[in-house]
């Protein structure tokens, strides 16, 4: 049986009530020492436009932040394609970015 995933695989998930607050308290940090596969956080309270945030360890980014500016929005960074290429993204809100 083959299977997807050749080795362990560290997922962290984390509600930082605001991205931008987050940056301020150690968010670059805490990533750089955890360093995780994948990082999902959510109440990130903007849309990507209005945060500067660079992770050059993650080129996937999918962000689906609410209609009304800071409110509630998740994101979710990976170092790697983990999800089927025919992946269905259902809200409007959502933003991939797989280049």
């Amino acid at each position: 049986m083959k299977h997807f995933f050749s080795k362990n695989m560290k997922l962290v998930s984390w509600n930082v009530n605001g991205i931008r607050a987050a940056l301020k308290k150690g968010f670059l940090d805490f990533v750089k020492k955890e360093n995780p596969d994948i990082l999902c956080v959510q109440e990130t309270k903007a849309h990507p436009d209005q945060v500067d945030l660079v992770l050059d360890k993650y080129p996937y980014h999918f962000w689906n932040s609410a209609e009304k500016k800071g409110y509630s929005g998740t994101a979710v960074f990976s170092k790697q394609r983990h999800y089927p290429r025919a992946m269905v993204l259902e809200k409007k809100s959502m933003m991939m970015k797989d280049e």
